[in-house]
């Protein structure tokens, strides 16, 4: 028979090892109640924690020569995830290139349309209105003429530069009729994307049928901040809306990005201060690894 002191001790070790395994229940159960909290709190107390799936709209207006498009290269296959589309631009349009893109032009963009991830459209000039349909229609039909030279160089879409944004009936019927031309256009290769850039947000009735992308913001950050509030009262879907930022160097990517994300779905941001598309701004590849993709999203 054990003595009573030695039951004690027994019942000593009992009720230490029951409390130390209460003491490991309750904070088992703080950390499966705080955690939780405290993530959806840092994500509430954060505008624009994730962003909305988007893709990039780079106005590729730098000469290729030398290694000027390697930026591009580099940051199309560390982004195999991220859409791109990339506006062809030899001399403010096709210049005087009839049949096929010049020699510095050709392999850059047979290189470009040799990525998945990647569109190439056509800029076309077009005068806010004022430039003739007719002139307009040769730009679109000299493009068209680069894919007879070879698929490898075909564009993809046509990016209508300086559209119209003040709404009459002959602005309609212009918008109209380069849009089908661009889209009835058998040299233009699928999915004939027909973009739009007035630069500012356009009279909605302006906005045809056959309209895929309208540029509805390309100014400065600091303009992005006065307009903001008017911004997001957009009558534009941001699936068909895009957004050009520059002179954005002092922008927190991280966080700005996402929040141009849920305006638009198509996107360009840069550090320069002028000659805005000439060159690849300082931020270019910080800008490119902040983009939303369906990927991310998948992952949240």
């Amino acid at each position: 028979m054990q003595s009573p002191q030695h039951l004690l001790s027994r019942q000593k070790k009992r009720s230490k090892a029951l409390w130390c395994c209460l003491v490991a229940v309750i904070l088992a159960i703080l950390i499966l109640i705080i955690v939780p909290t405290a993530v959806v709190l840092s994500r509430k107390n954060r505008n624009y924690p994730d962003g909305l799936p988007a893709k990039v709209l780079l106005p590729l207006y730098e000469f290729p020569e030398d290694s000027a498009w390697e930026p591009l290269y580099s940051a199309i296959e560390s982004n195999s995830d991220l859409d791109f589309i990339v506006i062809i631009n030899p001399d403010s349009g096709p210049g005087g290139m009839s049949t096929a893109p010049g020699a510095e032009f050709s392999p850059g963009i047979q290189k470009l349309n040799n990525y998945t991830n990647v569109q190439t459209v056509g800029y076309v000039r077009t005068g806010y209105g004022t430039r003739p349909v007719m002139e307009i229609v040769q730009d679109i039909e000299t493009y068209a003429q680069w894919a007879n030279v070879h698929s490898s160089l075909a564009m993809h879409g046509i990016f209508f530069d300086e559209a119209a944004y003040e709404y009459s009936p002959e602005n309609v019927e212009h918008l109209y009729t380069i849009n089908q031309f661009a889209k009835n256009s058998t040299g233009i290769r699928e999915p004939r994307t027909v973009i739009h850039n007035p630069g500012i947000l356009p009279d909605t009735r302006l906005n045809t049928n056959n309209t895929d992308i309208t540029v509805t913001f390309e100014q400065s950050l600091k303009e992005f901040h006065k307009m903001h509030a008017s911004l997001k009262e957009s009558p534009f879907n941001r699936t068909s809306s895009a957004f050009i930022v520059h002179s954005a160097g002092s922008a927190d990517l991280k966080q700005f990005v996402p929040e141009l994300s849920y305006h638009a779905g198509y996107l360009f941001v840069t550090s320069n201060k002028k000659d805005y598309y000439s060159s690849f701004g300082k931020n270019w590849q910080k800008f490119v690894d902040v983009v939303p993709t369906n990927a991310s999203a998948a992952t949240r």
